[in-house]
Formats: C-alpha cells, sequence, structure tokens
C-alpha cells in the first residue's frame, strides 16, 4: 500500500510505504482537491527532491495520481509549485472501434483489452467478456494492430514480435466482466455492451464507462430485469485493470403470485438456507411446507419487499416494491396476517 498525504503549510506531499515490500515504479494517488489548492487553483508543477519534474494526472474522479518508487519503511516529500506542467508521452490509451465491430478498446504500458460492441452482436458471434492482447512493448499498440488486420491482413491473433491477441473469449467472461447468478447458481451472461462514455483518456489513467441492455434472471418467473454499468480504469506502470460494478434493477410495480389457501392457512415468509450454496434468500412457504417462491425481490438491506394479502380473497399475494420486513431478519419466521401489508 502507498499511502499520500499533503501538507498544506509547505506546499508538499509525502508518500509513504508502511509495507514490508520495496514499490517500484507504481501509481500513487491523493485527494486532488487537496493539491490544487495548494496551487490557488492554478496550474501546477510536481517536483521530487532532486528537482526532477514527475508526471501526473488529474482524474476526472477527484483524483491526483503519479508514479513513484518508494523502498519499504521509507517516504519521500514531492514539491507543488505553480507553473505549466511540462507535456508528456500518454502511456495509456483507449478508443471506440467502429472498423472492428463496434470494439471498445484500450491499452496501458503493459497489455491491451477490449470489450464486444453492438455490431458484433447484431452479427450473432458469441463473445461476452473482455479479450485481453498481449504486449511485450511499453508503446502504444493498438492502432497499428487494428489497422494491419483490415488494411494489410495482417492478423493480431499471430505474434510479429510486439505480443498478439492470444484469448479465445467466446461464450464466456473472458478476461472479468461482471454478471448475474440466477436462483440455480447459473451465469446470465450479459451480451455486449450497447453505449459507451469515455470519462478520461491519458496521461496515466484511460477509464471508460460501458452500460449494457436489459437481461432477465430466471425467465419471465422473477419478471426481473436488470442492466449492467462498468466503470472501467486502466492505469499506466500496473498490470490488470480496475472495475466498478452497478446492476440497475428495473422491476414491475406489483407481482401476483398464485396461491391456494384460505383465511385459515396463511402462507409464511421464511429466510431459508441452501445447503447447495449456503446463502439465505426469503421463500413463502404453505402450510403444508411447499415452498411457494423462492425468488422474492430484497431491498439493499437484504430485506423482502413489501408483502401485503388482501382482506377477503386469498387467492393471490401480491408484492409491491413499497418498502422491506422490519424484523423478518431477527425472527426468521414471520406470519402474514390478512389485510396487513408490512
Amino acid at each position: 500500500m502507498i499511502a499520500a498525504t499533503a501538507c498544506t503549510g509547505s506546499h508538499m506531499i509525502s508518500v509513504t510505504n508502511p509495507s514490508e515490500t520495496d514499490r517500484e515504479e507504481v501509481m500513487a494517488e491523493i485527494d486532488a482537491d487537496a493539491v490544487v489548492s495548494m496551487a490557488d487553483g492554478e496550474p501546477f508543477r510536481l517536483i521530487d527532491k532532486g528537482g526532477e519534474e514527475i508526471p501526473y494526472q488529474l482524474t476526472y474522479d477527484g483524483k491526483l495520481i503519479f508514479p513513484v518508487s518508494v523502498k519499504s519503511g521509507e517516504t519521500k516529500g514531492f514539491i507543488i509549485e505553480k507553473g505549466e506542467p511540462a507535456p508528456v508521452d500518454s502511456l495509456v490509451y483507449g478508443r471506440f472501434v467502429p472498423e472492428r465491430k463496434d470494439d471498445m478498446a484500450w491499452e496501458n504500458d503493459r497489455g491491451a483489452y477490449r470489450a464486444y460492441g453492438p455490431a458484433l452482436q447484431q452479427s450473432g458471434e458469441r463473445a461476452f467478456g473482455y479479450d485481453i492482447w498481449t504486449k511485450c512493448v511499453p508503446h502504444k499498440v493498438l492502432d497499428r494492430r487494428y489497422y494491419d488486420d483490415k488494411v494489410n491482413k495482417i492478423s493480431f491473433h499471430v505474434d510479429h514480435g510486439e505480443g498478439m491477441d492470444v484469448y479465445a473469449v467466446g461464450p464466456t467472461l473472458g478476461g472479468g466482466t461482471a454478471a448475474l447468478l440466477d436462483s440455480v447458481g447459473e451465469i446470465v451472461y450479459p451480451y455486449c455492451y450497447e453505449g459507451y462514455e469515455v470519462l478520461e483518456n491519458g496521461p496515466l489513467r484511460f477509464s471508460v464507462k460501458l452500460t449494457y441492455g436489459p437481461i432477465k434472471v430466471d425467465g419471465d418467473s422473477a419478471v426481473v430485469e436488470t442492466a449492467l454499468r462498468l466503470a472501467i480504469a486502466v492505469l499506466a506502470l500496473t498490470n490488470g485493470l480496475r472495475q466498478a460494478s452497478w446492476f440497475i434493477v428495473r422491476i414491475p410495480k406489483v407481482i401476483t403470485l398464485m396461491l391456494k389457501t384460505d383465511s385459515c392457512h396463511m402462507p409464511t415468509l421464511r429466510r431459508m438456507r441452501r445447503p447447495e450454496t449456503g446463502r439465505y434468500s426469503w421463500a413463502l412457504f404453505h402450510p403444508t411446507a411447499k415452498v411457494l417462491s423462492i425468488n422474492l425481490l430484497t431491498n439493499r438491506e437484504g430485506m423482502p419487499w413489501g408483502i401485503s394479502l388482501p382482506q377477503k380473497d386469498m387467492q393471490t399475494v401480491r408484492i409491491s416494491p413499497i418498502g422491506g420486513v422490519q424484523d423478518g431478519r431477527k425472527e426468521e419466521c414471520l406470519i402474514l396476517k390478512a389485510g396487513t401489508a408490512i
């Protein structure tokens, strides 16, 4: 771990390596506002103790990132000096590639990646996850590989001295695309992205947000549609990438489950442990111990959405996304009463 702190009085920041391992050419980050305020909001340079200017990037999410080498237990200081920073060659790069079936491709000085887009999905080809391209050179290779493959018919699936696309993704999650599991533990693949937004493009970090189309989980029985959004970042001087995932769940206003019961035999809501996974889920039980549903929607706290029973007609249970069970987690078994909404 590299810890960076700002010292406002001296217009310096310090980087400390508290680990037992020397860190060579790693990326440090610090809150950008604290550093920008030292320069009174003006352009600034980052200078080490030897007087050498250090390249940096102000990221879209409010960070200042810069490369450092710090030995175990060592602290290094850097001076914040007003003035235009020197131009630097970007170590990262990415772009939308319409000439290759709408790929979104990105790279740093150690590797390259791509996610598959709408045109590939329309072609019927089944490729879901990230593709990984090897590199044995620090300079950028994406544009050259795409151009040679399309124009010069030089395949990037063959190593011509700088690396290649060696990874066959196919119908898998590839290099780490996020996905959901259905009620029986099967992967629900997100297929290809539908839209993108490049958030930043160098010189030290490339970030892109990918949006995937809605998918149904458990078919129509759960009536749940989800849309996946990913924020992907690749840093210079690092192997792999960072990914943050959001699942946006769309549910109908009312879900109706058909039951056969009466006022003397109320359904029961229980928190149920699945022996095959060890995980807990909520289930509606009939008094005869028959499971009526094990796919109840839950809120962020893991509690079921509000459930109400009609006063007389006991043929349906209505599940509405209006609130959560208050004490279901504690009680483990909650008896629903006619005419009540919880």
